[in-house]
C-alpha cells in the first residue's frame, strides 16, 4: 500500500494526509507522463496532457523530475524500488560523464551570474557606494537576461540534438524556468514570448505560432 498510495495536499482544517485510489493506483510511472493529477478535496482527478491512442497506456509521474537522472533514479529506488526506463531515463542514462558535469559547470555559472546581476534582474536599478540609486543609463537588465539566456541556450546544447529532437531537456528547462520568474515585466519585451516557447520546449511541450 505504501508504494500505491498518494499525498492529498493541505486542506483547510484538515492538513496533508495519503489515501489509496484503487483505480488510480494501477497507473504506473514515467518521467514523459501522459496524465498528471489534482484533487477537488479528496476526489483524485486526472487529465490528460497530450492525445492517447486507443490502448495506449496511460503513465503519471510519481515524483517532481529532477534534472539528472542519476538522481531521479535513486529516488525511486529508495521510495518504490523501481528502475525507471520510462524513454526519457535511458536516454539519459546513456549521457557521457563529462557532460553531465558540463551541465553542472553551466548551472553553477548560472548561479554565480545571477548573484552577481540580482539587483538589476529584481529591481532594474542598483545602489551606489553612498548608497543612492544610479542613474537609468546604467541599468543592466536586459544585459543580465541576456548572458543568463546564453546560458540556458549551451545548457541546450549539452543535449544531443537528433536524440532529443521529440524529448525534454530538463536541465535546460528548469534554469528557463528559473530565469522566467525573475524576469521583471516588459524589461526584456521582445525576448519573453520567445523564451517562453523555447522552455516549453524544453519541457517537452512543443507549440508553433
Amino acid at each position: 500500500m505504501s508504494y500505491n498510495n498518494m499525498l492529498i495536499p493541505g486542506m483547510p482544517d484538515l492538513g496533508e494526509g495519503q489515501g489509496l485510489w484503487l483505480h488510480a493506483s494501477y497507473t504506473n510511472h514515467s518521467y514523459i507522463p501522459s496524465v498528471r493529477h489534482s484533487f477537488a478535496g479528496n476526489m483524485l482527478i486526472f487529465r490528460t496532457i497530450h492525445d492517447i491512442a486507443a490502448g495506449e497506456e496511460t503513465a503519471t509521474s510519481y515524483t517532481y523530475t529532477p534534472e539528472d537522472v542519476r538522481d531521479r533514479r535513486e529516488m525511486l529506488q529508495k521510495g518504490w524500488e523501481l528502475h525507471c526506463e520510462c524513454p526519457l531515463c535511458p536516454l539519459e542514462a546513456k549521457t557521457a560523464t563529462n557532460m553531465l558535469e558540463e551541465r553542472q559547470r553551466l548551472i553553477e555559472e548560472w548561479r554565480l551570474v545571477h548573484r552577481e546581476w540580482d539587483v538589476y534582474i529584481r529591481g532594474g536599478k542598483s545602489v551606489n557606494d553612498e548608497g543612492g540609486e544610479d542613474s537609468p543609463d546604467s541599468v543592466q537588465a536586459p544585459v543580465a537576461l541576456r548572458d543568463l539566456e546564453k546560458l540556458v541556450m549551451h545548457l541546450e546544447k549539452t543535449y544531443d540534438k537528433k536524440e532529443y529532437k521529440n524529448q525534454p531537456r530538463l536541465a535546460a528547462a528548469y534554469w528557463g524556468v528559473e530565469l522566467i520568474v525573475r524576469m521583471p515585466q516588459g524589461v526584456w519585451p521582445h525576448g519573453e514570448l520567445r523564451f517562453a516557447l523555447g522552455t516549453l520546449r524544453n519541457f517537452g511541450y512543443f507549440i508553433n505560432i
